[in-house]
C-alpha cells in the first residue's frame, strides 16, 4: 500500500457506517424481510469497504514468465591475416562448411546468432558473407557490441573464431571480462 496499513480500519468503517446509514436508519425498509436487508447491506458494505481500500492504490503485482532459448554468438574474425597463411585455402572452403555444420547442431538447442568481426562488426545470417578481406581487426568493440545487444538477454556462451592478432582498440582480455556469458574460442 502506498498508505499505511491502519488505513484499512477506515476502510471498514467507512462500509459499515455506509450500510448502516442506507439500510437500518431507513424507516421505509420495514415493510422488506430482514433477510433481504441483511443481504444488501452485507452487498453495500463489502462493495464499499473494497472501493475504498481500492482507492488507497495497492500495489497489485504481476508475474509473467517467458522461456527463452539461450543465445549463443559465433563471432567470426573476417580480417586478411587468417588467410595471410598457409592454410589460407582450407580457411576459405573447409573451414566455412564446417562452422556452417556447427551452427546447424547448436540451432536445435539454442538460438545461435553469427557475427562477422574486422573493420566493423556486421550479423549475418550465415557464414557466406566470410571473405576475409577486411584490413584491422578490434575484438574489443565486438565484445562492447555484444555487452550492449545483449545484456538482458539470456546469454549462454560466445565462440570467438579468430587468430588472435588485434590491431585497434584495446586488449580483447578486459573487454571480454565484462561479459556475463563464457568465451569460447576457435584458435586458427
Amino acid at each position: 500500500l502506498e498508505y499505511p496499513w491502519w488505513f484499512l480500519v477506515f476502510c471498514i468503517l467507512a462500509g459499515a457506517v455506509y450500510a448502516f446509514v442506507l439500510y437500518f436508519r431507513n424507516k421505509k425498509q420495514e415493510e422488506v424481510r430482514n433477510s433481504i436487508v441483511w443481504f444488501m447491506s452485507t452487498l453495500r458494505f463489502l462493495s464499499v469497504a473494497i472501493l475504498s481500500f481500492l482507492l488507497l492504490a495497492p500495489l497489485i503485482k504481476t508475474v509473467k514468465r517467458t522461456v527463452e532459448k539461450p543465445v549463443v554468438v559465433i563471432a567470426q574474425d573476417n580480417s586478411e591475416s587468417l588467410v595471410a597463411g598457409k592454410d589460407s585455402a582450407f580457411y576459405k572452403k573447409e573451414y566455412k562448411e564446417k562452422l556452417a555444420k556447427l551452427i546447424n547442431q547448436l540451432s536445435d538447442k539454442y538460438e545461435v546468432r553469427s557475427y562477422t568481426f574486422a573493420d566493423k562488426i556486421k550479423e549475418s545470417a550465415n557464414m557466406d558473407s566470410v571473405n576475409f578481406k577486411e584490413k584491422q581487426t578490434n575484438i574489443s568493440q565486438l565484445f562492447d557490441e555484444l555487452d550492449t545487444r545483449y545484456s538482458n538477454r539470456n546469454l549462454g556462451a560466445i565462440i570467438l573464431a579468430t587468430d588472435g592478432l588485434y590491431n585497434i582498440g584495446s586488449n580483447p582480455v578486459y573487454t571480454s571480462s565484462k561479459m556475463k556469458a563464457p568465451v569460447y574460442t576457435i584458435a586458427l
